[in-house]
């Protein structure tokens, strides 16, 4: 009721209506529930706590992509000096083609530009991303991600630019005179603590004179192999048939004979152009062509007999008769 007055309903007529409140009946007059003033009760739900130990952000797989990120960037930091020091003496081209070029002598090893960027992502482990580099894996929440670095070269609506992402790469070893180290980076597991690792980094291989070149060493990936797609096989049909020899055929030569079930019988299917059919019976080859004189099956087989003409055949390990009559022929 409007009071909050609450009953359960347990008895009606057309003037009263009886209800339980508390331990007590109570009689209430029908026209209260007709005027409204009494309205259907419905329970509110009971609050139930929520764990959220385990559901903390610090917890969730993005807050520790995120935390991945700011190492490796962190390191980053920490790295920027092995190369600070050597790029007064480098010039950089973007056009009309990338090309990054000494202006000093560097002895072998004393080169070292840092793949320093800060565009970092963290993909699921077998991953591929285009002109990227992977700097390594790590395990978050029991799975393993690569962690990749893509070039920050821009040029709008502020420039930013880095010799690393300008260089030219080539995947032949003889022209190149930068190599990127460490050699696998891209599979060594990277830990969040208590480990000492660095971004990878572009070593100069070779000495390099004022004016050349500096080209990276990129080897060529293999392209994953596209799954084989069988061709759906065609059904296997198995056929009995039945390879007549012997008569007045040929020494090798065989019949293989159409047949055909009639009543639980199989019988020998006779076209009157089968090839084999007069040679079997008359050891003559019948002849189609006009210009030549042929030889057909009728008056061939009327020779040897105009009812019945009785060969043996043999069928596997079992010999039985084939029988030829004139009424078949028709």
């Amino acid at each position: 009721r409007s009071d909050s007055s609450t009953g359960q309903i347990k008895a009606m007529n057309a003037t009263d209506v009886t209800l339980l409140v508390g331990t007590n009946f109570v009689k209430v007059p029908a026209k209260q529930f007709l005027a409204g003033d009494w309205k259907e009760y419905t329970a509110k739900p009971v609050p139930e706590a929520v764990p959220f130990l385990d559901s903390l952000p610090v917890n969730c797989l993005e807050f520790q992509m995120g935390m991945w990120k700011a190492r490796v960037l962190n390191q980053m930091i920490l790295d920027k000096t092995m190369g600070a020091s050597h790029y007064e003496g480098l010039e950089v081209f973007l056009k009309p083609s990338r090309d990054v070029r000494a202006t000093i002598r560097f002895e072998k090893g004393a080169l070292q530009i840092v793949a320093s960027t800060h565009r970092v992502d963290v993909k699921p482990t077998g991953s591929t991303m285009n002109s990227s580099i992977c700097c390594g894996t790590a395990e978050m929440q029991s799975q393993i991600f690569d962690i990749w670095l893509s070039s920050p070269v821009q040029q709008s609506p502020t420039q930013v630019l880095h010799p690393f992402w300008v260089l030219r790469t080539s995947a032949n070893v003889a022209e190149c005179n930068l190599e990127l180290t460490p050699k696998n980076h891209g599979g060594r597991r990277l830990k969040m603590e208590g480990d000492s690792w660095h971004i990878p980094i572009a070593k100069n291989s070779k000495v390099i004179n004022p004016g050349d070149s500096l080209i990276l060493y990129k080897p060529v990936t293999a392209a994953k192999p596209e799954p084989l797609e069988l061709a759906m096989a065609r059904p296997v049909e198995v056929q009995q048939v039945w390879s007549i020899m012997g008569g007045h055929l040929g020494k090798n030569a065989k019949w293989i004979a159409k047949t055909k079930d009639v009543e639980g019988k199989t019988f020998v299917q006779i076209d009157k152009w089968d090839k084999y059919l007069t040679p079997f019976v008359t050891g003559q080859h019948i002849q189609l062509k006009k210009e030549k004189d042929s030889v057909t099956w009728r008056p061939a087989i009327a020779a040897h007999g105009k009812k019945t003409c009785t060969l043996p055949v043999t069928l596997g390990e079992e010999t039985m008769e084939a029988r030829t009559m004139n009424s078949l022929w028709s």
